[in-house]
């Protein structure tokens, strides 16, 4: 079993990319997602995120306060990575699972998707790091018609995460997802390179 690590900038075209992967039969893990779902499914994150963060980090309905918690973590590096702290650890042996699950069922590779696949340090578990590359300015278009924020608000997402070069360092494979690139090829010879891994 591989286990690859799939990354990159807001914009870059992960989700697309993986859809891809997906169609040709890849079994992916999207580590945002299932966040999201753990931190409104698993009692204990639930219990450690109202410890450090107050009953307002829920609403009435047993949802995510998201507009709060964003606004609070997003503006207190100390706060997110106190929130990083509780749900990452569960987040990786829920992943963990899927891969072994993945394996049993005869799976020769899983792909988590991940924002912050390095910043959060997942990368250490992944046996290869594949990561997509787009320009900057096609980012930025892509982000704001996506999410219908404007750019500013993009930009400053961007300048949370490492920077496309440090991202870089970390790959073993780079896709690039620019307008005139073809995907499906980059994408059979990073299967390629993986099945004689």
């Amino acid at each position: 079993m591989i286990k690859v690590g799939i990354t990159g900038g807001i914009g870059s075209g992960k989700s697309y990319i993986c859809n891809i992967f997906k169609e040709l039969g890849v079994k992916i893990y999207d580590a945002d997602k299932m966040a999201k779902q753990l931190m409104v499914s698993n009692s204990d994150v639930i219990k450690n995120i109202k410890h450090n963060f107050g009953t307002i980090a829920y609403l009435d309905n047993g949802e995510l306060n998201r507009d709060h918690l964003s606004s609070v973590v997003f503006s207190n590096s100390d706060k997110l990575a106190i929130l990083n702290s509780i749900v990452h650890p569960v987040l990786l042996s829920d992943f963990a699972s899927f891969a072994e699950e993945s394996e049993r069922r005869g799976e020769k590779i899983v792909i988590m998707e991940a924002a912050i696949l390095i910043e959060s340090g997942f990368d250490q578990f992944m046996d290869k790091i594949l990561v997509i590359n787009a320009d900057y300015e096609l980012r930025i278009k892509r982000a704001t018609e996506r999410d219908n924020v404007d750019i500013e608000k993009v930009k400053s997402r961007m300048s949370a995460q490492i920077n496309d070069e440090e991202r870089n360092k970390k790959a073993d494979f780079i896709i690039f997802n620019n307008k005139n690139d073809l995907l499906l090829p980059q994408i059979l010879e990073f299967l390629r390179k993986i099945d004689n891994f």
